[in-house]
């Protein structure tokens, strides 16, 4: 199964979605947060929570409040996420591969992702939960066009929760953060 990086699935309704579309990717088992599964043992219903693990984009950056005050020197994305991990006011890291350093950051902006060449941004799960919904991270929703309640580039998971909340046939959306002009997928599906 492929994984879809940059995007994050939500389900909004969790009840409703015993015959929503198809995920491409699979639901990683709960590690670091709360032991509560994000999907039921037999695949047919969501709880709420997020995946356990870290949003990732790929060539991307956007503004950080730093929470200490110098970058750390680590080797590898991996240790980032793991220093990030043991701050509480980490909220997400941005690593850079030609110094090998990261800097950890709060104040998460979603929609203000930019391309920046050779950082990675790797946004930590807990920072992108919402209330009473389930949220997959590197998740994408397959849906057939008779399924497809809308498209937008909205800049706001805030946004976007409040549509598919507002929107009675809206059970779940797929928000791309790493979207790109030449990119086919819309940032928002409903």
């Amino acid at each position: 199964m492929r994984t879809w990086r940059g995007m994050l699935l939500v389900v909004a309704k969790l009840l409703c979605v015993r015959c929503a579309c198809a995920l491409a990717g699979q639901v990683q088992a709960a590690r670091s947060l709360p032991p509560r599964a994000i999907l039921t043992p037999y695949g047919r219903e969501f709880l709420a929570g997020v995946t356990p693990g870290y949003l990732w984009l790929r060539d991307m950056a956007g503004p950080c409040d730093a929470v200490r005050a110098s970058a750390l020197d680590v080797s590898s994305p991996v240790f980032a996420q793991q220093a990030c991990e043991h701050m509480p006011a980490c909220e997400f890291f941005v690593y850079s591969d030609a110094t090998h350093t990261a800097q950890l950051c709060r104040g998460l902006l979603l929609g203000s992702a930019t391309p920046a060449s050779g950082l990675v941004y790797g946004i930590k799960p807990t920072a992108l939960a919402i209330q009473d919904m389930a949220v997959l991270t590197n998740q994408h929703a397959l849906c057939p066009a008779s399924r497809l309640v809308a498209e937008s580039d909205v800049d706001s998971l805030d946004v976007a929760t409040a549509f598919c909340v507002g929107n009675a046939d809206c059970s779940h959306f797929s928000f791309n953060l790493g979207s790109r002009p030449a990119s086919p997928l819309k940032q928002l599906r409903f």
